[in-house]
């Protein structure tokens, strides 16, 4: 008998709704719960992985910059900077503290096998990851970043005002 899966306590702690509940589903899906080999493999949340790693590197890139200011560090910094303090953020253990950050660690479905042994964080970093990349594939890159921000840069975060500036809308100019 196949599992019912009920996108809305998911889309709460989210504050998003899916217009395609099926892409929640697949991340919130570890492949420990597929029998399949990894050859042939669907529903698992890998693929989605790798598509909110992307989304993720790009919203945490641009808002360390964007929030460096006129002068700030990454105008003026040595090549590498960004990508050093990118990956301050942007790491399995990091990504598994946003994960369960949004409370949904119990929504996570895994094999029984793996429920036993435990969750580590790189499930939890790559079911972040998934969400983000299906938050992104369902509605764009705008929303994606959001869950992003909210999750990594709360607005409690104290700043010193005078070295951060607001981050523009875009990243294009118009």
């Amino acid at each position: 008998m196949a599992e019912i899966f009920d996108p809305e306590p998911v889309e709460g702690l989210l504050s998003y709704k899916f217009k395609n509940p099926e892409l929640l589903k697949q991340a919130l899906t570890h492949p420990s719960v597929l029998d399949e080999s990894r050859k042939t493999r669907r529903g698992g949340n890998d693929l989605l992985a790798t598509v909110g790693d992307a989304v993720i590197d790009l919203a945490v890139a641009a808002h360390l910059y964007g929030n460096s200011g006129p002068t700030g560090p990454f105008l003026t910094s040595a090549k590498g900077d960004l990508t050093s303090k990118r990956s301050e953020f942007v790491n399995d253990n990091r990504l598994a503290e946003f994960y369960e950050k949004t409370q949904l660690t119990q929504h996570l479905r895994t094999s029984a096998g793996q429920k036993q042994v435990g969750l580590t964080p790189r499930m939890l970093a790559q079911a972040y990851e998934a969400i983000v990349g299906a938050i992104f594939l369902d509605a764009d890159y705008e929303m994606a970043k959001q869950i992003v921000r909210r999750t990594m840069f709360p607005p409690d975060i104290s700043r010193d005002p005078a070295s951060v500036r607001k981050e523009p809308d875009s990243v294009h100019p118009e």
